[in-house]
């Protein structure tokens, strides 16, 4: 298109010029940050109020500008100041609570959207806030006051070996870990349980230094507490890697005993470096244990491979000792059998002379003999008669060994000396106990001449294992003709509820059987034809049962009474007997 131009393009022209240099439209160049009350002292983690607002070269508001830049404290960073970032609205941020958490100065705001476009506040000068916590700084590690996010610390601790002292360093801080004075006395702890620790200590200017020393192998932390102020909060330190000493003796586990790593127990009757207790084993049984290589403070030191280890017994009592074996990660397994009994002491001892490792404390391991827990029933009873006898095979501490064993049955008048009854088993006497428990089958029938009280003895066909009852059995002899009547048990009643009342008759009689009172009133009566049980006569002796009741079936109480037994043929009267029988309920 030719011609001149219209006016309005003129006009157009001056318009777009105008738009472009408009404060409105011009492009960002920095920040101001304006402080409302403009003072100089601020506390740390205090918070005040700024207003930033986003400006051109001119010094005009870019009201156009609406991002959101980054907050840091000048001159440590980003992490000293909350909150971190600053929105805008129109080219303002205003009325914004900030507070700066590293105490120090002169320090300052500064605002930048990463771009390129900064700005900063006045000098500060950031006072601690007041005392509030205690701060641990373990080796390697150093200061960085109001540093949250590394709870006011920077490095990492190297490890330490365990033994070995070190230095811990305390400080009296703000809530933001800002130091300041304080003469406060403080405690030292740590997760290591056997750590050596100094006791309570005053600080000085806020301050102080302790060394200290962990035990165990792994990781423990150090604690510390304000013992003047309880309304101080306590430290607890960052994770402390802690390496075993150097391989320096051995140590020797039994049945039932741990590794306690770091003990500072010393004398070997207390067995250092252990917990638990060994475990009493059985005479002829086979039982593990383990030889470890330790440090000074007892921990495993398991880069030890290669080093044969051998045991031995330091006593006589019969053992098949383990073959040598080589330590791998520093610990050697074995199997131990003995024959015996008694206490068995054993070390172990490193067969790499030129390391000079010297012998482990010697391991005691208890012995125990095989036994039986046996109990007979009834009380008593007469010669040839049934009885009961209930077994179990136990180790020494009573516990159920669950195999099958067979034992030899005898009687015996004393359960010191054993000494043999005067009796005879009429039956077997092989008792097969099946998985450790068992009764003697058929049940067992003794015969006596003389009344005599028996316990019974079982001795294993292995002879390994032994035990005598805990009760007794009376055992009466068969009355012949012409002789008393007796009963058993007598007493009875209170865990036996009848007895039996035995007699023999030159000849089949009418018998006449009465249970009286010490007052004379009958209490219970039978009477039994000629011939029958009760009234036959001959070598067969009669047995008849009272169950301690009144003829009305009511139980009678406790007491002695008096039983009267008349026996009579057509001609005579063949017996007249009494006898005394005693009922306890």
């Amino acid at each position: 298109m030719t011609g001149t131009l219209k006016p309005w393009c003129f006009l157009l022209a001056a318009g777009m010029i105008l738009a472009v240099l408009s404060p409105a439209w011009a492009q960002l160049d920095h920040f101001r940050i304006f402080d409302a009350d403009s003072a100089s002292n601020k506390t740390a983690g205090a918070f005040f109020n700024i207003t930033i607002y986003a400006l051109d070269a001119s010094g005009n508001i870019v009201s156009t500008y609406n991002g959101t830049t980054i907050l840091s404290e000048v001159p440590w960073g980003v992490a000293y100041i909350t909150p971190q970032s600053a929105a805008f609205t129109n080219g303002v941020c205003n009325n914004l609570p900030v507070a700066l958490l590293r105490a120090g100065g002169p320090d300052s705001i500064r605002c930048d959207d990463g771009l390129g476009h900064i700005g900063y506040s006045h000098g500060y000068t950031i006072l601690p806030g007041a005392f509030r916590r205690l701060q641990v700084l373990l080796p390697g590690q150093s200061p960085d006051p109001g540093n949250r996010n590394a709870r006011g610390r920077n490095g990492t601790p190297p490890s330490v070996t365990a033994g070995e002292r070190f230095q811990v360093r305390i400080w009296a801080t703000d809530s933001l870990w800002n130091p300041l004075s304080s003469g406060d006395v403080v405690h030292y702890a740590s997760t290591d349980i056997f750590a050596r620790l100094p006791t309570n200590r005053v600080m000085v200017g806020g301050r102080d230094s302790a060394m200290l020393s962990l035990r165990t192998a792994g990781t423990s932390r150090v604690l510390v507490s304000d013992v003047t102020n309880s309304g101080i909060w306590a430290d607890t330190s960052t994770s402390l890697t802690v390496m075993p000493a150097p391989f320096e003796k051995l140590l020797l586990f039994g049945p039932g005993e741990t590794a306690l790593p770091g003990d500072t127990t010393t004398s070997v009757a207390l067995t250092p470096g252990k917990g638990g207790r060994v475990q009493p084993q059985l005479s002829g049984d086979t039982f593990g244990i383990t030889a470890q290589a330790v440090d000074s403070c007892w921990n495993l030191v398991d880069t030890v491979n290669g080093d044969y280890v051998r045991i031995n017994a330091l006593n006589l009592n019969p053992v098949i000792m383990p073959p040598t074996a080589p330590l791998s990660g520093g610990r050697a397994s074995y199997r131990v059998t003995v024959s015996g009994a008694g206490d068995l002491f054993l070390y172990a001892r490193d067969e790499n002379v030129p390391r000079g490792i010297g012998d482990s404390y010697a391991l005691d391991v208890p012995i125990g003999g095989r036994t039986f827990r046996i109990t007979v029933s009834p009380d008593s009873v007469l010669s040839g008669d049934a009885f009961r006898i209930d077994a179990a095979y136990i180790t020494s501490q009573g516990d159920t060994l669950k195999q099958d064993i067979d034992a030899r049955v005898s009687a015996v008048l004393n359960s010191d000396t054993a000494q043999a009854g005067s009796g005879v088993f009429l039956d077997s006497t092989i008792i097969h106990l099946k998985l450790g428990v068992g009764s003697l089958s058929p049940p067992p029938r003794y015969s006596v001449s003389l009344r005599e009280a028996i316990r019974i003895r079982l001795l294993s066909t292995d002879s390994l294992a032994s035990g005598i009852s805990g009760n007794s059995i009376l055992v009466i002899p068969i009355l012949q003709t012409g002789e008393q009547i007796v009963n058993y048990p007598n007493p009875f009643g209170y865990n036996q509820p009848t007895t039996t009342i035995r007699y023999i008759l030159s000849a089949d009689a009418t018998v006449n059987l009465t249970i009286y009172d010490l007052f004379g009133n009958p209490v219970w009566h039978r009477e039994f034809a000629p011939g029958i049980e009760g009234g036959k006569g001959g070598v067969v002796p009669n047995f008849i049962t009272w169950d301690g009741k009144n003829e009305k079936g009511r139980e009678v109480g406790s007491g002695t009474y008096v039983l009267r037994i008349v026996a009579s043929t057509s001609a005579e009267t063949i017996g007249n007997y009494t006898r005394r029988i005693a009922v306890v309920r």
